[in-house]
């Protein structure tokens, strides 16, 4: 928001940011646009980079608390579609919106975590042209868990994922398993990173 300091908010217990990094983050960015908050669980903030004006959407990934979150991870195990998902819509819609207003002008890159990551290729799946780069950290593959998830997309004549690999950094913990990073066809090719 506009005037209001935002480094308090960064090293609330919930961010969990040291006082240097909120302070650093703070310095290079701001909010361009207001966190979205969906009833289905979806929540997304558009952030600018305060040296280039340049514009990033992020998309949080799954709140264990959230009831939505956990249908929407139940529609990554069964059919693995983001376009199927309730809260892939409402990020659509958002989206359009978004551009419309110029809150998404040109070009941005999107970035999200797990569930987050999911939507945000579904996004590069739609918005290909208007996205330049997604950002996936520790996200499912697309087209589900199981070989019955597959078959119901095929005979539905819906196509899991059709966006650009080259345009995806599909990064994922080197230590350790992740079983939603695991879940589904990878939409490029597994980044590995130390943690």
């Amino acid at each position: 928001i506009p005037g209001v300091n935002p480094v308090p908010a960064l090293r609330d217990d919930s961010v969990g940011m040291s006082p240097a990094q909120a302070q650093r983050f703070a310095e290079r960015w701001r909010v361009a646009a207001p966190q979205f908050n969906h009833p289905s669980g979806l929540s997304a903030t558009v952030f600018e980079e305060v040296s280039t004006g340049k514009r990033y959407l992020a998309i949080r990934g799954t709140a264990s608390s959230d009831p939505g979150d956990i249908t929407a991870d139940l529609g990554i195990l069964l059919h693995g579609v983001p376009s199927l998902s309730s809260q892939y819509q409402a990020l659509r819609e958002r989206v359009f919106e978004w551009q419309l207003d110029g809150t998404l002008p040109g070009t941005v890159a999107v970035s999200g975590h797990s569930l987050g990551g999911w939507l945000a290729a579904g996004l590069l799946s739609e918005f290909g042209a208007t996205i330049e780069r997604a950002y996936l950290y520790n996200a499912p593959g697309v087209s589900g868990e199981s070989e019955i998830a597959s078959l119901m997309t095929r005979a539905l004549g819906i196509s899991a994922w059709s966006g650009d690999p080259a345009k995806v950094s599909n990064l994922r913990a080197a230590a350790g398993s992740s079983l939603i990073a695991g879940i589904g066809i990878p939409v490029s090719a597994p980044i590995a990173i130390e943690i």
